[in-house]
């Protein structure tokens, strides 16, 4: 049980938290800033750079997503 919770609710989570992610976003877009930021001191192109980017926000949105998803599991305990 507790695991299709935390599955069900990590997906839900997740899209919740990525559809807001934008540059528009003021925090979101200096997020974004600083890694592109970052991506393009390191010598990488803008290409890499970006993906990187994206990457790291997706990583970030998974990790959020998951500590809510394991904090409604353990309500639902």
């Amino acid at each position: 049980m507790c695991g299709a919770i935390i599955n069900n609710q990590t997906n839900l989570h997740f899209l919740y938290i990525a559809s807001h992610l934008t540059a528009a976003n003021g925090d979101d877009g200096q997020l974004l800033r600083h890694h592109d930021e970052r991506g393009h001191s390191d010598g990488g192109t803008g290409r890499r750079a970006g993906g990187s980017v994206v990457r790291s926000c997706g990583n970030l949105a998974y990790r959020e997503a998951s500590t809510l998803a394991y904090a409604d599991a353990f309500r639902a305990i």
